[in-house]
């Protein structure tokens, strides 16, 4: 929200006294308007409307609500403040939140009405606003602003909701009035009084301040709520509590104290709420995120590891409604997960609010108080109930423990690893502080942790505890605080076992309690109670008093807990009498002179018979609170037993004869025996009830879902009726606009005329009527076809079709046929998608306007200077248009403006200030003038000369300035740059090498630099005034006066060479004098300007040149290359060539000269030609010398390549630009020789250089001299860094040390080497190279060099490498494959051999590993293979060898074994391996292994042998259940031999037709009669004989081969129950069997359906029968195949029905018609029990279900009669007939 932080300029002073949240949905529209209707205007409040509707609704609800109040109405914008009597919108697809006073909006993408839009702005409301803040909830479906409001109320604020009779939709109101939370309840127009009124108080409730109550009053209060909850606020703060009830009082206007204390005795719903608040329940889920963080990681490890018997404690005290206790129950799971914990979890949640308690055990919370569970915890521990509701799981439920508990008042949990007890201690006095502290301190294990609000501390007991974390909040207990602890009243009743030293219950102490203490009372119990028993209503021992022992028979055998089992004889009567009536009447009894025989040792140690005499007293301790009991059993011997010995005759008292106390024994026998089967017969009960509870539970989940979809239905109805209310309001609006509307075109003066897309006229008013002649019936009329005043050549058509083509408004000045003149404006029309569907034109008569704006423009633009006149403000009242113009402002722009802070910088403010303040002074017909500065619009700075005048009104006052302004700007500039230029001339010609001179036109001097007055010994005196000519020397005087007189009438430059006689010197100085005419614009001649360049020095090498030019010429002549001096044209013209041309070209010199022949330029190569004149015209712009090679053709036709050099030769000037080229000379050489050499060598080169292989050739000192470019590419070497190097830089060291000796004993002896090296490159990098080195020899036998040609055979060899890889490892698991397993297997057993040692072979398989890849991908499954790859690394030794065969199978081969334990050990440690879980993609799997171990030499002596037994001992582990390991046994052999010969004859069985199918009857149990039969397939082998279905089916599933044979049985079925329907027209449902692999079939259905078509059966006569297993495989063609054969209208049964998991939600998820029980349990029914009941029970839940039921297995007539009493439908089993052939069924039941 950084975009609305309030500022001290964004705050307004305006501030509501209240801010009012409404929130409202279906049906809410018409309370919106009565409430607002009802409300007055002026109330100083704000008002905030949260309306559920659909995003893309385009909403009027503000024009809607507009009607009905003065208070502005608007959509709520991003940053607006909440001001006072205004009600703001929430617009839709937006979230609005406050800011302190601001809303706040947020864009969401959600597709329907914002979820709990209403509960989130009222939670930010009171948030923001506290007590300040008021909530309303109207009419609509839901529970969204239940939450909020509570927010609110807790927050001190008022809440409202709409009585049920007035709302349309009451969902939303009565959630919110069965919240608790909700103040008033009322109808719409009811509100706003008790909003004003709660306003007038908000600002004191908004203030923090202590209550004004005094302590008798908070006194009075907690007294009511102690009498009533047992809860005494003493202990509590008293501004807590005293704010708290206040707010109560204004919440309810209640006008006094005392008013307040009746309204609580009498109110019960009033003190409940005041209850509540007073206990502050703040709790969410894992609120302060980074202290459960903490704790989990920092803390958890500690206390799991020295967590005791009774496993981890925590308690959460306080608790609320249960969210932190929930959040510490998930921590601790998640935990013991994670690190296999298997001990108990507990967390004892307490807190004394009962309504509180009861919702935290239900567990249900709302999904908006989710928010801090993440989507993994909220899958995980919870589950939906209901509409955005969720329920926490029962396993997590189980585990917290909620009982109601006063923490001032009752006695501690002990044994507590972590309490927390957050925000609550804050609210309670220092004394009160510090006695809960010492609670909880006594609670704790030593080294417990406490864990306390941010806010809290430890206090008065920081010494008997450690911080641990102070931002945390967390601490360490360090010794026991013995505080002094008073505990009065009944104890809690907590679902926990008290001890046994409880405190009385009606009795108060103020004891020292800790555990030396509670050490004290056990010993006093023990040495001053009698022997006694402590035992509860079941006779379990509970606790032993004193020297019991004694009295007890000594035990054998089982433990045993209970009394009567623990005595013998007459005081077993006794005892057993006693307590029974005991329990019977709840009253003491007591058994005088019980006699007892017991053995006793003699001094001598022998054991002797003794009897004695006790008595026996039974006491009742009742607990009122429980209903429940624990008995007292006192022995208490007599007096007179001292000195008895076993031949005393027993006494009389309840002795009992031999025959009695059999008899005795035999009758408790006898009970005790009918008690065990009662408990037993009811805990069957119990379970068959949960189990059709738990079917309950399923049907009332689908009954929820459905009524889930019913409130989505009734909240979109309730959208539509809100969009619907709104959508009639909207056109009653409409109807009145468009009333409006035609009223006011017909009025209106302007001509409005509408035309469609086809420019026909849909409306015009009466004005556009009058222009186009319109009359009614034109309407539908083309535009065109009409006749109209304008003037012919002002044609409206082009300009409508521009307008509907671009979608753009065009305007132009139009006249009628009479001058008037009308603004025409032509518009596009545009429909609500933006799409053009006509145009609009209007016509605006602007005669009288544009006739005073043209007098007006002539006015203001006969000026050409600026005319401004401003008032006394400065504010710009008129300006012409060269004002405009100067400024860059329009005219629109300008008037009313302030021109100083417009167009005046800050420095020439003042002076246009000033100047206006001269002015004021002045009489009107007085100017002023002054320059400044102003700036235009674009930032440009313009100097004006101003002329001003003050205006003045009628009584002389000065009322403004009028000024005209010159734009001297550009003046300004011209004036500037002229002195410039002056400056910079005089400068530059004092600097200058030359003379320079200016004369008039007459050539007399008027100015002459420094230079020109040292040329000619003038001085400046001498010269200014006369002709420059005066310093001529004599000589040259006529001859350039003649000259001069040219310049005079020519426009060109004059310039020539000349000399200057110093007058004072007589020095000669050559000059180059260059001259130029200066005239004016109008070209009339000035004067001269001249610069003389001295050329002396120049002058005087010319003459020295010429005098060795001769000398030149003599050389050239006899040098060997052709000399040449040329002119620069495109002949090269040759001015001199010497005579060697002859033998480069083959042409005489001659020829050359002056082209007397031939250009030079004529013989160069065309091709050659523009490269030869492109680099020498280069050359001379850099002046620099050229160099060329070049070709010419020879006189004989051949080609000869020529070097050329040259430069050259400039003339003298006045500066270098003028200097002009005069000749060229050089020199020319025939290279033609030297270019054949360079074309050898440059080929061999570049064929070594481009080369793919490496070369190098180092000198005879074996130093690099060169290297090609593959080597660089190979080696990351470059040239110059290798080169004059030894190529040993780039040895490896991996390279044998022998192969370099090879190489040089090779080259040493002259002969070449080949070979591989493994080199390293420049980065590091390791790469191979096949060599070939050879010594290059002179002629004189010398090795002078050496070459080496190298290839580059990395990937080559990696390759090589990979393949071999791939040859003997797994691709996926990167383990050895079989191939090098069984290579290495070899190794081991030759190894094994020569050491006389054992090797082992471990042969493991994965555990159901199909079912991973079919549920859950090949994916899943390949990353399963990679971690039990890990796990078998990590189970061996690095000498033992892991590797994978294929599929899921794996074998560990362990060498050098001494003996077989090894094997077992390692097996015993991959087991362990295996049984933790698999994390495959957040998801943790379980998947087992089995192992079978052969060992060499007792198993096998080769590789093959030993495979295949560690293979036979492992499916022998896979039968033994899996997850084991089993030694290969010779008798394995046998079972697998038996296994390959049925799978061998199973193969062919069905080919050779040794299959049959059989039938048994199904019985109708009510008429007895055949109604079916089961189709059961038999095999005769004629080798094996005859094989048991349950051995030959699974090998069938295994191979595959049970599809063909399933398709054989049902063909045979249903062309039996085909033949029977046609014989005998009786119905007969065939049933038959169908394996998981069938249901994998995809060709399943259609052959069932094609065979029913052929037969002409129906489908109602067959019947699938399929087992748990074919649903729990999980396929995914298995839904779909259920489905087809439903509707294929034939039956579904569920066989065996109650062995496997038997879960009921495949009986609802699967169209299931038929249940059949197993035989296992229909065997024993009338024998068994629990067989009994359970079959009674499936057969009720099968008819709750509308299920039929089958039981199999029927035997005996008592069988049947008990399912005939259970009304079972169908039977089949022996008791009617074995599986009989076809044929025999037919005999047996149609005879």
């Amino acid at each position: 929200m950084h975009d609305i932080s309030p500022t001290l300029e964004t705050v307004p002073k305006s501030i509501p006294k209240l801010v009012v949240g409404i929130g409202s949905s279906a049906g809410g529209l018409l309370a919106l308007e009565t409430f607002f209707d009802a409300m007055p205007d002026d109330s100083h409040i704000a008002f905030v409307v949260i309306q559920h509707l659909s995003p893309d609704f385009d909403s009027h609800l503000d024009d809607l609500l507009q009607k009905y109040t003065r208070m502005k109405v608007k959509f709520a914008e991003n940053g607006d403040w909440m001001e006072p009597n205004r009600v703001y919108l929430a617009p839709p697809k937006r979230n609005v939140s406050v800011y302190g006073g601001f809303l706040h909006l947020e864009e969401t993408d959600e597709v329907s009405p914002l979820p709990f839009s209403i509960d989130r702005f009222f939670e930010s409301l009171a948030d923001g606003l506290g007590a300040a803040s008021a909530g309303i909830i109207f009419s609509g479906s839901g529970t969204d602003g239940t939450l909020g409001l509570e927010a609110i109320h807790l927050a001190g604020g008022l809440t409202l909701a709409q009585d049920g009779e007035s709302a349309e939709f009451d969902s939303m109101p009565i959630s919110a009035q069965t919240s608790g939370h909700c103040d008033h309840i009322l109808r719409p127009e009811e509100m706003p009084a008790i909003l004003i009124d709660h306003a007038k108080t908000c600002k004191t409730s908004r203030k923090v301040m202590e209550p004004p109550l005094d302590e008798s009053e908070i006194t009075a209060v907690s007294s009511i709520l102690y009498q009533t909850y047992n809860v005494d606020f003493s202990k509590y703060k008293e501004a807590t509590i005293a704010r708290r009830i206040v707010r109560r009082m204004e919440q309810i206007h209640a006008e006094s104290f005392q008013q307040y204390i009746e309204r609580l005795t009498k109110d019960k719903t009033e003190l409940e709420v005041l209850f509540s608040d007073l206990l502050i329940g703040v709790t969410e889920f894992f609120r302060d995120p980074e202290s459960f963080s903490f704790i989990q990681n920092g803390m958890l490890p500690h206390i799991f590891d020295t967590a005791g018997e009774d496993g981890v404690r925590f308690w959460v005290a306080g608790c609320s409604t249960g969210e932190e206790a929930y959040s510490m129950a998930i921590m601790l799971h998640e935990y013991a997960e994670k690190t296999e914990y298997k001990g108990k979890l507990t967390v004892f949640a307490t807190d004394a609010h009962g309504f509180a308690l009861a919702h935290a055990s239900k567990g249900i919370y709302e999904a908006e108080r989710l928010k801090n569970i993440s989507d993994e915890r909220l899958s995980r521990y919870f589950i939906p109930e209901g509409i955005d509701r969720y329920q926490v799981i029962k396993q997590l439920r189980s585990s917290v423990v909620f009982a109601s508990h006063n923490l001032l008042r009752d006695p501690p949990f002990t044994r507590i690893d972590l309490v927390s007890c957050r925000n609550l201690l804050i609210y309670l006095k220092s004394d009160a502080h510090a006695h809960v502290l010492a609670l909880l301190n006594f609670a704790l294990r030593p080294n417990g942790l406490l864990l306390l609000g941010s806010s809290e501390g430890v206090g008065r007991l920081a010494s008997s505890f450690n911080t641990l974390h102070s931002a945390h909040k967390l601490y360490r207990k360090i010794r026991e605080a013995r505080p002094v602890l008073e505990f009065s009243g009944a104890r809690a009743s907590l679902p926990f076992q008290t001890p046994l030293h409880a405190w009385p219950a009606a009795t108060r102490m103020t004891v020292p309690l800790d555990r030396q203490t509670l050490h004290d009372y056990d010993l006093l119990l023990k040495n001053n109670l009698p022997p006694s028993l402590l035992v509860d209503e079941g006779g379990q021992v509970l606790h032993y008093f004193g020297d019991v022992a004694r009295y007890l028979k000594r035990p054998e055998g089982r433990v045993e807990a209970n009394i009567l089992r623990m005595i013998e004889g007459d005081l077993h009567v006794a005892v057993s009498l006693a307590f029974q009536r005991a329990k019977n009447s709840g009253a003491s009894v007591r058994m005088p002179n019980t006699s007892m025989a017991r053995q006793n040792m003699d001094q001598d140690g022998k054991e002797q018979a003794e009897n004695i005499r006790i008595d026996v007293e039974v006491n009742v301790l009742a607990d009122e609170k429980t209903e429940s009991s624990h008995y007292h059993i006192i022995f208490s011997p007599l007096a007179d037993n001292a000195g008895r010995q076993a031949t005393a005759k027993p006494l009389p008292t309840l002795s009992a004869t031999p025959e009695l106390q059999s008899r005795l024994f035999e009758l408790e026998s006898e009970l005790l025996a009918t008690q065990q089967n009662l408990q037993v017969m009811a805990d069957e009960a119990q379970n068959n009830r949960e189990e059709l509870l738990a079917a309950n539970e399923e049907m009332q989940s689908a009954n929820e879902e459905l009524q889930s979809t019913n409130e989505e239905l009734r909240s979109v109805n309730e959208e539509l009726t809100t969009v619907n209310a709104e959508s009639e309001k909207r056109n009653q609006e409409l109807q009145g606009l468009n009333s409006d509307h035609s009223q006011l075109l017909n009025n209106l003066e302007v001509g409005v005329l509408f035309l469609d897309i086809n420019l026909r006229i849909r409306k015009f008013n009466p004005a556009s009527a009058l222009l186009f002649n319109l009359l009614p019936q034109d309407i539908g009329r083309p535009i065109e076809h009409l006749a109209y005043q304008f003037l012919d050549d002002q044609l409206l058509t082009p300009h409508l079709e521009t307008v509907i083509q671009t979608g753009q408004s065009l305007e132009e000045e139009v006249f009628t046929k009479n001058a008037h003149c009308y603004l025409q404006r032509v518009a596009p029309y545009k429909n609500g998608a933006g799409q053009v569907t006509g145009v609009v034109v209007a016509y605006t008569n602007i005669s009288q306007l544009k006739a005073v704006k043209n007098r007006a423009q002539q006015y203001l633009n006969i000026a050409e200077v600026m005319l401004i006149a401003v008032d006394s403000d400065s504010r710009i009242t008129l300006i012409n248009r060269k004002g405009c113009e100067i400024l860059g402002y329009t005219l629109e722009e300008l008037e009313g403006k302030n021109w100083i802070e417009l167009c005046a910088s800050q420095a020439e403010a003042d002076t246009l200030k000033a100047m206006q303040g001269r002015l004021v002074g002045q009489r009107s017909n007085q100017y002023d003038y002054c320059e400044n500065n102003i700036l235009t619009k674009n930032g440009e700075q313009r100097c004006i000369a101003w002329h001003s005048t003050v205006i003045t009104d009628g009584s002389g006052r000065s009322v403004g300035t009028l000024s005209s302004g010159e734009d001297i700007t550009e003046r300004k500039k011209a004036l500037l740059e002229l002195q410039q230029s002056e400056e910079q001339f005089r400068t530059l010609t004092t600097l200058l090498p030359s003379g320079v001179y200016l004369t008039d036109q007459n050539g007399d001097c008027i100015y002459v630099n420094d230079r020109w007055q040292e040329m000619t010994g003038l001085s400046d005196e001498e010269a200014i005034g006369r002709s420059w000519m005066n310093g001529l020397h004599p000589d040259d005087y006529k001859h350039i006066k003649d000259s001069w007189r040219k310049l005079s009438y020519s426009d060109g430059d004059w310039g020539i060479e000349y000399r200057f006689l110093n007058r004072k010197t007589k020095a000669v100085t050559w000059v180059y004098g260059l001259a130029k005419r200066m005239t004016t614009i109008n070209g009339q001649l000035t004067g001269y300007i001249g610069v003389n360049t001295d050329i002396t020095a120049r002058k005087k090498s010319e003459d020295a040149l010429k005098a060795s030019e001769t000398k030149f010429r003599t050389l050239i002549e006899n040098m060997q290359g052709a000399a040449y001096r040329c002119a620069l044209d495109e002949d090269w013209t040759m001015a001199y060539l010497s005579p060697v041309i002859e033998t480069i070209s083959g042409y005489q010199a001659d020829d050359f000269i002056g082209n007397k022949v031939r250009s030079y330029a004529s013989i160069i190569y065309p091709e050659d030609q523009a490269m030869v004149d492109r680099i020498v015209r280069d050359s001379l712009e850099g002046k620099t010398p050229y160099v060329l090679e070049y070709r010419i053709v020879h006189a004989d036709g051949s080609i000869r390549w020529i070097w050329e050099r040259g430069c050259a030769i400039f003339s003298q000037a006045f500066n270098e630009r003028e200097s002009k080229v005069c000749y060229l000379d050089g020199v020319i050489n025939d290279i033609t020789q030297r270019k054949q050499t360079e074309s050898q060598v440059l080929t061999l080169s570049q064929a070594v250089e481009q080369s793919p292989v490496m070369v190098m050739i180092t000198g005879a000192d074996a130093n690099i001299e060169y290297v090609n470019q593959s080597f660089e590419d190979v080696t990351g070497y470059s040239a110059a860094e290798v080169k004059g190097k030894n190529p040993r830089f780039l040895q490896s060291g991996k390279t044998p040390l022998a192969h370099y000796q090879e190489l040089w004993k090779a080259l040493n002896a002259g002969r070449g080497w080949k070979g591989e090296l493994y080199n390293r490159r420049k980065n590091g990098e390791l790469y191979w190279e096949r060599a070939n080195v050879a010594p290059v020899i002179d002629d004189t036998g010398k090795t002078v060099h050496y070459l080496a040609v190298k290839e580059d055979i990395t990937r080559e060899k990696q390759q090589e490498e990979h393949i071999i890889y791939q040859a003997h490892y797994d691709a996926l698991t990167k383990l050895p494959n079989r191939f090098l397993a069984l290579d290495r297997l070899s190794q081991l057993i030759k190894e094994a051999q020569r050491a006389q040692t054992q090797v082992s072979l471990l042969y493991l398989d994965l555990d159901d590993f199909k079912k991973v890849n079919d549920t859950m991908g090949h994916d899943v499954g390949d990353q399963l293979l990679v971690q039990a790859a890990a796990k078998l690394l990590d189970a061996v030794r690095d000498v033992d060898t892991v590797a994978r065969l294929g599929g899921d199978e794996f074998i560990v081969l362990i060498s050098h074994s001494c003996n077989a334990s090894e094997a077992e050990m390692v097996a015993e440690t991959l087991l362990d391996r295996f049984e933790r879980p698999f994390k495959l993609n957040d998801r943790e799997i379980v998947l087992t292994a089995s192992l079978g171990i052969s060992v060499y030499p007792d198993d096998g002596d080769n590789s093959a042998e030993l495979l295949r037994n560690a293979d036979t001992a492992m499916y022998h582990s896979k039968e033994a259940g899996r997850n084991t390991y089993n030694y290969f046994t010779d008798d394995m052999n046998a079972g697998l031999s038996r296994r390959l010969a049925l799978e061998e004859q199973l193969r062919g069985a069905l080919e050779r037709h040794e299959f049959f199918v059989c039938y048994q009857p199904l019985i109708n149990i009510a008429d007895q009669q055949l109604a079916g039969a089961e189709a059961l397939l038999r095999w005769r082998n004629p080798i094996l004989g005859d094989i048991s279905p349950e051995e030959f089916i699974p090998i069938a599933e295994q191979t595959g081969l049970i599809v063909e044979i399933g398709q054989y049985v049902l063909t045979e079925a249903i062309a039996h129950a085909a033949q029977w329907q046609s014989d005998y027209s009786i119905p007969f449902k065939m049933a038959v069997n169908i394996s998981p692999r069938q249901f994998r079939d995809m060709k399943l259905v259609p052959f069932i359906e094609n065979l029913l078509q052929k037969a002409a059966l129906s489908g109602a006569s067959l019947e699938l029968e399929i087992t748990e297993g074919v649903l729990m495989s999980g396929h995914i063609s298995l839904d779909k195949a259920l489905t087809e054969i439903s509707r294929l209208g034939i039956a579904i049964a569920m066989d065996d029905f109650g062995t496997g998991y038997s879960s009921l939600s495949y009986l609802r998820r699967y169209p299931f018609n038929t249940l059949k029980i197993d035989r296992s349990f229909v065997n024993d029914i009338t024998k068994d029990p629990a067989d009994r009941e359970l079959v009674n029970a499936s057969i009720a839940m099968a008819h709750g279900l509308g299920l039929k039921v089958v039981a199999e297995g029927v035997e005996t007539e008592a069988q049947f009669d008990h399912l005939r009493e259970q009304a079972c439908d169908f039977a089949q089993g022996y008791l009617f007939s074995k599986p009989v052939p076809w044929q025999e069924l037919i005999t047996k039941y149609r005879a």
